[in-house]
């Protein structure tokens, strides 16, 4: 009895550990497995009639294969034409990154729109696209819609979403007359913080109130620059406004307003600011507004480049402000030239500079520009303020409406602030300055 009760728990054991053997070659085998097949990498197709181990049937298939496997190199939906009625949230995926981008574009062959579109039916699902923490991931030639009512915001950002490109693209909106942000192309939803480099080239904005609206949350840690190049956007009230990106490069676009005051902001520009080539309409309020009112002197220098741009607007045409403390940095370089601006609405300004501090051996300029005004309230249609050389030259000033008293072609406004610099060294040349509407055509205090 002894002898068989020795023998007995041996052989259990080695059954157990036989079993254990199996069941951890199996797990084994399985992890191996999903490494070498399961992330994704190459070209792959959306198509609700295609087939084969490479093609999803929609784009929440793809999404959720993104979402499960991640990505081991670059990655690229051909997504084919038709309709798909969809929304999307995209998050983290393991393995992306500047190099392993992903990507969803129309496929080459199609002869037709590759849509997406949803109908949001309430605030808190308000997007057709939620990109909910992700990175590195560029829409290129599709169709993005909103079909809502009420809600129809069309992509969405919250968390901490890194280097986004939106290329070649259609958004079209349901905004109707609402100015409301509900129905924006791009918005965000707390907490947002745009980072990387995001980018908008080639894409066609129609019946939205927010065309380009990229928010980042801080100096220190959102983007390092914003491009928003070649684009049409058709805006019932904002058609861009990027927020603490340190470059913001606005590049060859047509902006128009639908019926409404439409305005351009450009916030918290922490290094640079560059404006060429746009076309802005009329029925805009602000051409282009530029705030750099709380930058921390850290940034070291901030400059302006404002070129080439035609200007139809109300309240501004060219608007760029700074703080006026130590705490704070000004515009160090300026280089507004050959724009053509024509003002239309009430209290006006053509071109407003504020708290620029530039140096004798290399002054800001604003120079051969073309600025006029009919309207019937105040203008301003130069208008350097606590600003220190300066100069300003060969501009064509016409001032033939506003107020008979409050109309100025040129301000020089020395201003009563406190600033830890003294405004001075300033040069007015060789320009052409007509006010016929009343008021001055230079003043300087």
């Amino acid at each position: 009895m002894s002898f068989k009760s020795n023998i007995i728990p041996q052989t259990l054991n080695q059954d157990r550990m036989k079993r254990t053997l199996k069941l951890f070659g199996l797990a084994a085998s399985m992890f191996l497995s999903n490494l070498a097949h399961g992330q994704l990498s190459g070209t792959y197709t959306i198509d609700p009639n295609g087939s084969g181990s490479s093609n999803y049937s929609n784009f929440t298939s793809a999404v959720s294969a993104l979402s499960t496997s991640g990505v081991n190199g670059a990655v690229t939906f051909n997504v084919k034409q038709g309709t798909y009625t969809e929304q999307l949230s995209i998050g983290s995926i393991t393995g992306a990154s500047a190099v392993n981008t992903i990507t969803f574009q129309a496929d080459p062959t199609n002869t037709s729109a590759a849509t997406l579109t949803y109908a949001p039916t309430s605030s808190a699902s308000n997007y057709t696209v939620l990109l909910n923490g992700c990175g590195y991931i560029h829409f290129d030639g599709l169709t993005l819609t909103s079909s809502g009512t009420s809600y129809g915001r069309i992509v969405v950002h919250t968390g901490n979403v890194t280097s986004i490109e939106f290329n070649n693209n259609t958004f079209n909106g349901v905004a109707g007359t609402s100015t409301s942000s509900n129905h924006a192309a791009t918005y965000y939803a707390y907490p947002a913080n745009a980072q990387g480099v995001w980018r908008f080239t080639n894409n066609t904005f129609n019946n939205i109130t927010y065309g380009i609206y990229v928010y980042g949350s801080s100096f220190t840690t959102s983007l390092d620059s914003i491009f928003i190049e070649n684009n049409t956007i058709n805006t019932n009230y904002y058609g861009i406004y990027p927020r603490y990106a340190k470059y913001q490069k606005v590049h060859n676009n047509v902006i128009s307003a639908n019926g409404n005051y439409a305005y351009n902001t450009l916030y918290y520009p922490y290094y640079g600011v560059e404006i060429t080539n746009n076309d802005v309409n009329a029925g805009t309020g602000y051409g282009f507004y530029i705030s750099a009112t709380s930058v921390p002197s850290s940034s070291g220098s901030l400059s302006l480049t404002v070129e080439n741009n035609d200007i139809e607007a109300g309240s501004y045409g060219i608007y760029a402000t700074c703080s006026g403390t130590a705490s704070y940095t000004q515009f160090t370089s300026a280089s507004i030239r050959k724009n053509n601006i024509r003002l239309n609405g009430g209290t006006s300004y053509g071109v407003y500079v504020g708290y620029g501090n530039f140096s004798s051996s290399a002054p800001g300029v604003i120079e051969n520009n073309f600025i006029s005004s009919a309207s019937p309230g105040t203008n301003y249609l130069i208008y350097p303020y606590h600003c220190s050389n300066l100069h300003i030259q060969h501009n064509n000033v016409n001032l033939y409406g506003g107020s008979s008293t409050g109309g100025r072609g040129v301000y020089l406004n020395a201003s009563s602030s406190t600033s830890y610099f003294t405004p001075g060294g300033n040069v007015l040349k060789n320009n052409i300055i007509v006010n016929t509407g009343g008021g001055y055509a230079l003043e300087a205090s």
